[in-house]
């Protein structure tokens, strides 16, 4: 109807146009009354035209607000609305002890199998010793040994290059969160089943050794511990699959926003917000452990590079640990809890091969260049070269070392040993430069 309306408006003005411009001609107008008049014609013509798309555009304009008025409604009322809880993804039973005449051989063996993943400290030592580095950061390298039994052998390849080591959650938090949990006994034993139709994430097993720890098995306590990061600033999407359990609508609203831990985290700069700290804020939040273990952020392992051969020292794995810090970026949270152990202590890691492994079945020669803590895999790597000079004496294959470093008081890292695989022939050339030595030349050392 609008546009037969203006179209018609439009075709008057130019009919009147044109019976001006056909008067003008029977009459004799002037050439410049004819010219006139046909620019009038024109220009109605496009006032017209203009007039409708203006109306047209007028009319698109108010739908798209009505549009955009209904699908903020929609995001109103979604957020308005309790979400339902998560689908489970594992199948959980729970038994008074480790004991239980109720447990399978199956589940047991999974118990034991936990117990399995403690490796002892055997050595904690600083190879260099804190000193400040050109950028005002305080650097030291520590060295690790840990102490492989004869029944964890298997736990650990012979290629085994990179280890990921568990950090248990601070127990403060854990005990908040046995609260918040309503867990009566903390010692109760559960077992974890992953559901048929659930996807497998991953996190159960990696090249036949277990990935997180308690992840199938184990206490209640030993979960909160190992298993899950309760440390860490939790994810929105962890916060909307709470939200199902919150009973506050305000509560409710706030988790399914995705800025809550931001504002939280606004509030206290000096002081990450953990899992147990949104349970205290929003405390109409109830579900139970079986609940929280569906959806609860998993722990992740921090990698580091072993810097051993299990073919030369079959009962010893070993880190470089290098540690780094300022006045605005403390230890890393792992390296930390590292950096502590003592003989004696021990903790829960897993071993994984990579790529960047020794190539025994190679044996063209061998050129190494690192540099500070990059020193770790190479020295696994000479300890094959011994390993393989001691058992193939008669095929011995050439190696060279580059290695950089800033001072040789400071960080010539297992100096000694590198200089012992020299004059023992494992190394064909030992090139060491020393960048940090101001008042002398850089040195090489071959």
């Amino acid at each position: 109807m609008l546009m037969q309306r203006v179209l018609r408006r439009g075709r008057f003005r130019a009919y009147r146009a044109a019976a001006l411009c056909v008067n003008a001609r029977s009459t004799q107008a002037t050439t410049g009354q004819y010219c006139q008049h046909q620019r009038r014609f024109l220009s109605d013509g496009m006032d017209a035209f203009m007039e409708f798309e203006r109306e047209m555009a007028l009319k698109r304009r108010k739908e798209n607000e009505k549009l955009l008025e209904y699908e903020l409604s929609l995001q109103s009322q979604n957020q308005r609305k309790k979400p339902e809880p998560p689908a489970s993804k594992y199948d959980l039973s729970f038994y008074s002890s480790k004991d239980d005449e109720e447990l399978s051989d199956t589940r047991r063996k999974l118990l034991i199998e936990a117990d399995r993943a403690v490796f002892e400290v055997a050595a904690n030592d600083v190879i260099s010793a804190p000193h400040q580095t050109a950028d005002g950061a305080w650097r030291s390298v520590r060295h690790i040994d840990l102490h492989i039994r004869d029944d964890q052998q298997e736990l650990v390849s012979e290629q085994a290059s990179n280890i990921g080591v568990y950090v248990p959650n601070d127990p403060s938090v854990v005990e908040r969160m046995l609260v918040h949990l309503h867990v009566e006994d903390p010692n109760v034993v559960f077992t974890a089943e992953l559901l048929p139709d659930s996807p497998d994430d991953g996190q159960h097993q990696h090249q036949g050794f277990e990935h997180r720890p308690f992840a199938r098995a184990g206490t209640v306590h030993d979960a909160l511990t190992w298993t899950f990061d309760l440390d860490s600033t939790p994810r929105p999407s962890f916060l909307r699959s709470l939200a199902a359990y919150a009973s506050d609508e305000n509560d409710v609203a706030a988790l399914m926003s995705p800025q809550t831990a931001e504002a939280i985290q606004a509030e206290r700069p000096h002081q990450h917000v953990t899992v147990a700290d949104i349970f205290d804020r929003f405390p109409s939040i109830r579900l139970s452990f079986a609940e929280f273990f569906q959806n609860a952020p998993p722990t992740a392992p921090r990698y580091y590079t072993v810097s051993s051969s299990r073919q030369f020292v079959p009962d010893i794995v070993s880190i470089t640990l290098g540690l780094r810090k300022t006045d605005a970026q403390p230890l890393p949270r792992c390296s930390s809890y590292l950096a502590m152990l003592k003989q004696g202590d021990a903790i829960r890691a897993s071993f994984y091969q990579s790529s960047f492994v020794f190539p025994f079945h190679d044996r063209r020669p061998i050129m190494l260049i690192s540099a500070g803590t990059g020193i770790a895999p190479f020295r696994a790597f000479l300890q094959d070269l011994e390993h393989e000079n001691d058992t193939s004496p008669h095929h011995h294959r050439p190696a060279y070392l580059f290695y950089g470093c800033r001072e040789a008081s400071v960080d010539f890292l297992y100096g000694e040993e590198l200089q012992h695989a020299r004059d023992s022939g494992v190394l064909d050339k030992l090139h060491v430069e020393f960048s940090g030595e101001n008042d002398q030349p850089k040195r090489v050392r071959g």
